[in-house]
């Protein structure tokens, strides 16, 4: 018997946000869009600098 599928995590992360823009548009709260999007660009660029070893020690002195 086959397994049935399961959906990948980029799916899953997909399908989150996609529904958090249709909660979004239903209910007129299009200015939480802007928030969310500094958020987003401020977790990428932590998560980028993390991955560099020399500017780690920094970070968490900020924090």
């Amino acid at each position: 018997m086959s397994e049935p599928s399961k959906p990948s995590n980029l799916r899953i992360r997909l399908d989150t946000i996609a529904q958090l823009f249709k909660s979004l548009g239903r209910t007129g709260r299009w200015w939480l869009v802007p928030l969310f999007s500094v958020l987003s660009v401020l977790g990428l660029i932590l998560a980028g600098m993390q991955a560099v070893e020399f500017i780690v020690p920094f970070i968490y002195v900020v924090f």
